[in-house]
């Protein structure tokens, strides 16, 4: 006689036979398993000096110390707000998905505008992790206007 386990009995899956978009063997979400939706798209901004800082969350440029979820700039970089999280893609394009694996597994604390020169992407997900902006360095003055081109999303 044979008896046979019922479903979600018997032997657990190992890593290796999980489908990576249904998540980790922990049960969190994969990032490509991330359901998200564009808040807004290629918003060209320009901030005319230190004195102000690109507000990500309302798209626009605002007085710097003014924006919850901020992306500010010194004269050599950009300086994302506490407790954001940030990613430079290596390649011309990013996705959501891309950038939430590569905030998992090779983010950086740094955005020097040296790095993003040419349009390289990066992207800064927001302090409460509901949000996610993909950031293109559009021109950069030391002391003069930087330019971004913006695409912003809600996660979750």
């Amino acid at each position: 006689m044979y008896y046979l386990d019922a479903p979600g009995e018997g032997t657990a899956a190992s890593a290796e036979d999980q489908d990576p978009a249904d998540g980790d063997a922990a049960g969190r979400p994969s990032p490509s398993s991330t359901p998200h939706r564009a808040g807004y798209t290629q918003v060209e901004l320009t901030a005319p000096d230190a004195g102000y800082e690109f507000d990500l969350k309302a798209g626009k440029v605002v007085p710097a110390e003014t924006a919850t979820w901020f992306l500010a700039r010194d004269a050599q970089s950009f300086v994302p707000s506490e407790e954001s999280d940030s990613f430079v893609s290596d390649g011309e394009a990013l996705t959501v998905p891309g950038c939430l694996h590569g905030i998992e597994t090779k983010p950086v604390t740094s955005l020097p505008f040296s790095a993003l020169a040419g349009e390289r992407p990066f992207c800064v997900r927001s302090p409460d992790r509901r949000e996610l902006a993909v950031v293109r360095l559009r021109r950069a003055a030391a002391a003069g206007p930087v330019t971004i081109v913006v695409d912003q999303y809600h996660l979750g």
